[in-house]
């Protein structure tokens, strides 16, 4: 995945020169542009081809399946090579053992397993593997193998022997956390037991650590509805204002397109005036304006 996600980037932003606003404006053009490259995703994995049928989001590349093995006296781990998964078909070229930690092992040959473990266990919740035995969980809390343990689930933390939901303004994203981090500026969360911040949406933004709502621009002035979030972009041989998000202060409130600024109020452009955001005003063709005034078009 993450190389899939690495080679798509690198050919929106590196060889076709896609602006980063675009994509992070999440726009439907945006959207598009990122479900064709991942379309044409065609690359050698580690572990085989990678690669897309049009139309299908199943990965449709080849696949070596391998087991993570103790050696059998102790000594180190290894990689085994168990199947070859080639969609659709599943294929065993070599005779190898799976072994399970509980002591069960079973053989595969070039027919494949020969035999169904006896005492496999499908659990409602979670698998202890080094026992084979199914565990509950109390509620608020998750099974991590690693640690052989129930923890705090994400969104939550550790208080004492409770698992306390992560507050609004705050998220946490990794299980068996003793705290919970504050959403940055320019993020908020308004519920409690999340475990990501949510970015000011355009027109709003949010200035300190461990915000619950955004904060909507121009607020406090004659035209609110005027007032959005922007922020220039290099095009070709100039640059354009595009809306942003995350904002994170009242500086990166401006003029929305349509409006320009004029002692510290947004104000809506007329005739002979063009305005694409930021406070930047053209004078259209065959109209003329004071420097000072442009909105004295005649």
């Amino acid at each position: 995945s993450v190389c899939m996600y690495a080679k798509t980037l690198h050919k929106l932003l590196v060889e076709d020169g896609v602006p980063m606003e675009e994509l992070t404006q999440r726009t439907p053009q945006g959207f598009a542009r990122v479900f064709e490259s991942l379309s044409n995703t065609d690359f050698e994995g580690v572990q085989g081809r990678v690669k897309f049928v049009p139309g299908e989001a199943d990965l449709k590349g080849s696949v070596i399946l391998q087991q993570f093995q103790r050696e059998a006296d102790g000594s180190g781990d290894r990689l085994v090579d168990v199947a070859l998964y080639t969609s659709p078909t599943m294929t065993y070229p070599w005779d190898v053992d799976l072994v399970f930690p509980w002591g069960d092992t079973v053989g595969i040959t070039t027919t494949g397993p020969s035999r169904v473990l006896a005492n496999f266990r499908e659990c409602d919740r979670a698998l202890n593997f080094a026992t084979n035995e199914c565990l509950d969980c109390p509620e608020k809390m998750e099974y991590i193998a690693f640690a052989g343990a129930c923890v705090c689930a994400p969104g939550h933390f550790r208080n004492g022997s409770l698992c306390i939901e992560c507050p609004a303004g705050r998220k946490q994203h990794l299980p068996g956390a003793s705290s919970c981090e504050p959403c940055p500026p320019g993020y908020v969360q308004g519920a409690t037991g999340q475990q990501i911040c949510e970015p000011c949406g355009v027109g709003t933004y949010q200035d300190v650590p461990g915000g619950s709502e955004c904060r909507r621009c121009g607020a406090d002035k004659l035209h609110p509805k005027m007032w959005s979030t922007m922020r220039k972009v290099s095009r070709g041989n100039g640059s354009v204002a595009v809306y942003s998000q995350a904002a994170t202060g009242l500086g990166d409130c401006t003029c929305d397109e349509g409006a320009w600024s004029h002692a510290g109020e947004c104000r809506g452009c007329i005739e002979g005036m063009v305005c694409r955001g930021m406070g930047d005003v053209l004078i259209a063709p065959h109209y003329f304006a004071p420097a000072h005034r442009p909105d004295f078009t005649f």
